[in-house]
């Protein structure tokens, strides 16, 4: 079962939460799968796009098929596309088993809303984030770019109501960060937003009434 390494010294804002380590008798697929089974790890890097959606999606159904421990995502990304990262977002907060994310690297875009989704979220010391106003680029008949800019407002808008909701962050707060083309930040910022979690346990899921 997974376990938070006790700390050796009082938290700051310099450390972070360490990532679990792997076992020497752990399932021989990480290497070339990307997923360890017997330690409910999974490596989610690379564009937000349809291959990483299918891959969380037969890795949560697997380890979600053994047991409801908690599962351990390592999160890279330089974004990807809205349509795939909300899917992405609404598998990791319908799986039945707690959800750790580890940034690492660099969190931009859509990656932001991908790793929010974690019940508890940590990065690595170096880490990097970057958000910015959801962006598209269309051509075509006047009524079909209409549509498209259309539907951008609205995964801007609901982008930002979910990052309003599991951050500390208000919507004007988010309104003014978003005034910039990309908004940078450290580990540091990425606490006080709400965006990292200082939380020991992860939280249970709440059983739905019938």
């Amino acid at each position: 079962m997974f376990k938070i390494p006790k700390r050796t010294k009082k938290e700051d804002d310099s450390e972070i939460a360490m990532p679990p380590v792997a076992s020497p008798h752990s399932d021989d697929t990480w290497l070339s799968t990307g997923i360890d089974v017997e330690n409910r790890i999974i490596e989610l890097t690379g564009i937000i796009a349809e291959p990483m959606y299918s891959f969380l999606l037969k890795s949560l159904i697997k380890l979600n098929t053994i047991n409801h421990n908690p599962i351990t995502i390592y999160l890279s990304s330089n974004g990807g596309i809205v349509h795939d990262g909300m899917a992405i977002y609404d598998l990791i907060r319908s799986s039945p088993s707690p959800t750790i994310i580890y940034a690492v690297g660099k969190i931009c875009s859509m990656g932001i809303i991908v790793l929010i989704a974690g019940d508890r979220r940590f990065a690595s010391a170096n880490t990097r984030f970057m958000m910015h106003s959801a962006s598209h680029a269309t051509e075509g008949k006047t009524k079909d770019t209409r549509n498209d800019v259309n539907e951008v407002e609205f995964q801007d808008k609901h982008t930002s109501k979910l990052l309003v909701s599991r951050s500390n962050l208000t919507k004007v707060e988010l309104d003014k960060l978003l005034d910039a083309p990309d908004h940078w930040f450290g580990t540091t910022t990425a606490r006080k937003y709400g965006i990292l979690t200082t939380e020991s346990k992860p939280k249970a899921r709440k059983a739905k009434r019938k």
